[in-house]
């Protein structure tokens, strides 16, 4: 289980850091399939099928928070209050969040196709990395028996979107 020290050191890094870093990584088990710096994808060996679980690792934030600008206080992770922070710096849990979580399953080998897409926020590519995944990865796409997007909305809510939805339907097959 990852802790709040974990955590972060994902939210430091910058987009570029943080596809060196899962690059950097390997996992027995797992085959690494990458289009750098659009995507990361790590594909269980003995699956012949397997839910796809995807997460983004850009952020909306021009500048990324340090250490130091970082409070954890009663298990929760936020900006210390500067100056700064009013004009627009962000803590980075869109969607580092969704990255621990599928670092988790890595560790823990779970049997799910994990991709890591770069270049999703609209500031910053606007679905870029997931694009040139669907174009690129069609064999991954047809071992994927359903698709799990982690995202984040708003405070206390995230975007979760299942195979059969329309929408990620149409997402999937406008980037064939």
């Amino acid at each position: 289980m990852f802790n709040h020290e974990d955590m972060i050191e994902i939210l430091e890094l910058t987009n570029y850091e943080l596809l060196y870093h899962l690059d950097s990584l390997e996992h027995a088990g797992y085959e690494k399939i990458k289009n750098f710096p659009y995507y990361i994808c790590f594909v269980p060996k003995d699956c012949l099928v397997a839910p796809l679980i995807c997460s983004h690792i850009d952020i909306a934030s021009k500048r990324y928070p340090s250490k130091e600008e970082i409070e954890h206080k009663e298990g929760v992770l936020s900006l210390k209050k500067t100056e700064e922070y009013k004009h627009g710096h962000i803590l980075g849990g869109d969607d580092r969040c969704g990255v621990m979580v599928m670092l988790e399953a890595l560790k823990n080998k779970l049997p799910y196709i994990i991709a890591f897409f770069n270049f999703e926020e609209p500031n910053n590519g606007a679905g870029e990395g997931s694009r040139r995944f669907g174009r690129e990865q069609t064999e991954i796409l047809t071992k994927s028996s359903m698709f799990i997007g982690l995202d984040w909305i708003r405070k206390q809510e995230f975007a979760m979107y299942e195979y059969g939805s329309e929408k990620c339907s149409k997402i999937l097959r406008d980037s064939l």
